[in-house]
């Protein structure tokens, strides 16, 4: 911007006054259109200038899960095949855990930048009216291995080798987890009572240390980092249960999807 541009006539800044002057010299600035600035009543207006349209800065994308499991502190039962995920908990019921994996690198841009996520689910069964369900970055590879459960898949199946259970991996020659249901970060990136006992479900950042969008945005960065989320929920002394489509699921309008909103970097 030159000061041309700044400087403008003196025979009519004389004839605008102050307010209309700012006005002309911010937009010109490129600090607000011209419009947006009159109609927001100027410099030192309450009124918000309305974001631009989604598609005006911002893509969207849907990603598919590539890899999700059930595991069940039960012990080396598994279900890495099955048409559902379950998420439990209570202390004198066996607690079960589904972890998830999504290439997301292969699904952006390079150097895209993450402006928004949430990972949806369609729930296939439930117990209880409310469930809370953490959802926690995974520090270690796993493998979600060939064993399906069936009925309604609340119990696993002799686990063979590749599968991922409570203890193990599913990677190299029976690898364990260093601690027993999974290795993960401590700071939930979302944490959410859920209600629904049908339809959809979808989690969001969880506003504290966890960030869905940042572990995204390490994931796009470091693919070799990306091993993806363990949905958990904590023992609150009451039984409670909710089961999801899997990414195995006959309708693949059911199956998990994580829902971004990035830009181009």
């Amino acid at each position: 911007m030159s000061l041309e541009d700044l400087n403008m006539n003196r025979n009519t800044a004389t004839h605008l006054g102050r307010q209309r002057m700012l006005i002309l010299i911010m937009a010109v600035a490129g600090l607000c259109p011209l419009q947006a600035c009159n109609s927001s009543g100027g410099a030192g207006s309450n009124t918000p200038t309305p974001s631009p349209p989604l598609g005006d800065r911002f893509e969207r994308v849907d990603v598919q899960a590539d890899a999700d499991a059930v595991i069940y502190e039960t012990g080396d039962v598994a279900n890495g095949q099955g048409q559902q995920l379950l998420v439990s908990a209570r202390p004198s019921d066996p607690t079960r855990r589904t972890v998830i994996h999504f290439s997301v690198d292969q699904a952006l841009p390079e150097g895209a930048l993450i402006a928004g996520s949430r990972l949806c689910f369609s729930v296939s069964q439930a117990l209880e009216a409310t469930i809370s369900i953490e959802l926690h970055r995974i520090v270690k590879a796993w493998n979600e291995g060939p064993t399906a459960a069936s009925g309604n898949e609340r119990s696993g199946v002799m686990a063979s080798s590749g599968d991922v259970t409570w203890f193990h991996t599913g990677t190299g020659a029976w690898e364990s987890w260093e601690t027993p249901g999974g290795d993960f970060a401590v700071d939930a990136d979302s944490v959410q009572q859920v209600t629904e006992t049908a339809g959809r479900v979808c989690l969001e950042n969880s506003g504290g240390d966890g960030n869905m969008n940042t572990t995204v945005q390490s994931w796009v960065n470091s693919p070799e980092e990306n091993f993806g989320w363990i949905l958990l929920s904590p023992d609150t002394g009451s039984y409670a249960l909710r089961g999801f489509y899997s990414s195995n699921s006959v309708d693949p309008s059911m199956r998990p999807v994580l829902e971004l909103t990035y830009s181009r970097g």
